[in-house]
């Protein structure tokens, strides 16, 4: 299945714009955090980093959140995971990697519900979203944009390059061997997710907010957009490990 490219969002002149780190079924932890900010479904939105299944201990409400019309996703590595894996038999190479990276919630749920969930938000998310907040353009993905251009979005990917949009980890990796970050051109401010940091972390124009939610000690993380996007969160990113 070919998911789209990219959504751009028109301006929230309603209200405010949040973005949110890798889910991994954590949504109590979720709807506490936006109760704290006085989050209104009525006005606000919240974008998604992804992932919003695996893991942790609500994945299935946690899928749920696609109706909503206040909650926009970006395709993460593991509704990926889920989809190959309910493509095939409980027997195939998919569905046991799909178990060994924490799909073993499904087991106790429908498979043809969950198959025809999984399919439905395949059909109507995207690879990157893209929001104009506060005169800037903000940017939404997974993991990775291939060639760090955002007018990727606008050629043909290949299946490398959208592989790479939802698995890589290519900058991270040099960073942490002592390499500088480079910015992604042709847009402000890019938010990541799939790689979890002890602590939010920006590099270049590049927000890194997955901090662990799903493993032991870990939880998502919640931003409003206009709020972060004029802050400095720190450059020295550190690997994520579960207590």
């Amino acid at each position: 299945m070919q998911l789209q490219p990219l959504t751009v969002l028109p301006e929230n002149d309603r209200g405010r714009d949040f973005v949110v780190g890798d889910l991994h079924g954590c949504y109590d932890a979720l709807m506490r955090q936006l109760d704290a900010r006085g989050f209104d479904p009525a006005a606000d939105r919240l974008l998604s980093l992804g992932d919003l299944v695996d893991r942790g201990p609500d994945s299935r409400r946690c899928l749920q959140l696609v109706r909503e019309p206040w909650f926009h996703s970006v395709w993460g590595n593991h509704e990926d995971l889920m989809l190959r894996g309910l493509a095939t038999s409980r027997h195939s190479p998919d569905f046991r990697l799909w178990m060994l990276n924490g799909g073993d919630w499904a087991l106790e749920s429908d498979r043809n519900d969950l198959k025809q969930r999984i399919t439905a938000h395949a059909e109507t998310t995207s690879l990157a979203l893209e929001i104009p907040v506060a005169g800037q353009r903000v940017g939404v993905v997974h993991a990775e944009v291939p060639g760090n251009r955002w007018t990727c979005w606008t050629s043909p990917l290949s299946d490398e390059d959208r592989q790479y949009t939802i698995w890589g980890r290519t900058t991270l990796t040099n960073v942490l061997r002592g390499q500088p970050a480079p910015p992604v051109s042709g847009i402000d401010h890019v938010f990541f997710g799939h790689t979890p940091l002890t602590s939010s972390t920006h590099l270049a124009n590049r927000f890194y907010i997955d901090t662990g939610g799903g493993y032991p000690g870990g939880e998502p993380t919640l931003f409003e957009l206009k709020e972060v996007i004029n802050r400095n969160l720190g450059s020295s990113p550190e690997p994520f490990r579960p207590s």
